[in-house]
């Protein structure tokens, strides 16, 4: 006959404390990894502008705040040299929502904005704009696309 090892016995207190504390754990690192995912979907879903032509052709910008474009160097994200042609001090904004939309609005340029059909944006509306559709500012020397 083999001999048994039983192993030492643990107080009921502190088992239930161990348990206590692994059952926490097990939530706050669930919680963690909720929240890490939530993150990476946001990120995953997170806007991007290109520009297809003009002065910023193939550069890429994350869009993951308001994004102001133009020729001033104060308040202005993504500034032109202050000769480009049709191009405004400020010249239009871009900024996602927490719904989760992308809102494009002309800031009162002289020359517009546009979006790719050649329709004209209002100045100071808000207009709603879905990837891949591409916009411009002045000409369509200026195009970006929305990613």
């Amino acid at each position: 006959m083999k001999n048994i090892q039983v192993p030492p016995m643990i107080p009921l207190e502190e088992l239930k404390k161990k348990r206590k504390g692994n059952i926490a754990t097990g939530i706050s690192k669930t919680m963690r990894s909720v929240k890490r995912s939530k993150d990476q979907e946001k990120k995953s879903r997170a806007y991007k502008l290109k520009g297809i032509e003009g002065q910023y052709a193939n550069a890429v910008f994350p869009v993951d705040s308001e994004i102001v474009m133009g020729r001033s160097r104060e308040g202005v994200h993504i500034i032109y040299p202050s000769d480009t042609p049709g191009i405004s001090r400020k010249h239009c904004s871009i900024r996602p929502t927490e719904e989760g939309d992308l809102l494009l609005k002309d800031l009162g340029s002289t020359q517009g904005t546009y979006f790719a059909d050649g329709t004209r944006l209002e100045a100071g509306v808000s207009y709603r704009i879905n990837r891949g559709e591409c916009f411009y500012l002045a000409s369509k020397r200026e195009t970006y696309k929305v990613m």
